[in-house]
């Protein structure tokens, strides 16, 4: 039932597999192909950022550092 609601999501969506520090992609919805291109056949496997950051691993990585710090960091203070 999860993954109808997930695939019948108009937003791009990519569930990620957060057990490896890689991140690998591991579902993507219909919105995520039509919108980046990807059959989900080309993007289980993958990182996030060389699918929708075309590779800039850094970028991702600042992304992430950026995020953490305003949602876990911020909201304690």
């Amino acid at each position: 039932m999860a993954r109808a609601a997930l695939g019948a999501c108009a937003f791009p969506l990519a569930i990620l597999d957060a057990s490896s520090n890689a991140r690998p992609v591991t579902y993507v919805n219909p919105a995520f192909e039509r919108y980046f291109g990807y059959a989900p056949a080309e993007a289980m496997g993958k990182s996030l950022a060389e699918l929708v950051l075309r590779g800039d691993e850094a970028l991702w990585h600042r992304l992430l550092a950026q995020t953490f710090v305003e949602q876990v960091l911020v909201k304690r203070a």
